[in-house]
């Protein structure tokens, strides 16, 4: 079965996100910075590659948002 690519980088990294789940940190946004930080070792991959991830990202922060909207408790409360 051929995985995408960014589930198979999320195997490659799993001990990472276990070990940051105990700080508490959302999968979303361990997600978000790892994409940030392949898109940027821009050398490694190709256009087709960079521009999936960039796809990715974008619908992973845009999922965020509409999440923190929904989750909102007003003005300066958590």
């Amino acid at each position: 079965m051929n995985t995408p690519f960014f589930y198979a980088i999320l195997e490659k990294y799993q001990p990472r996100f276990q070990a940051r789940n105990k700080k508490k940190m959302s999968r979303a946004k361990e997600l978000v910075k790892l994409l940030e930080k392949l898109i940027k070792q821009d050398h490694l991959y190709t256009n087709e590659r960079i521009q999936e991830m960039k796809n990715q990202l974008r619908a992973v922060k845009e999922q965020i948002a509409e999440t923190e909207q929904i989750n909102s408790k007003g003005f300066g409360k958590k």
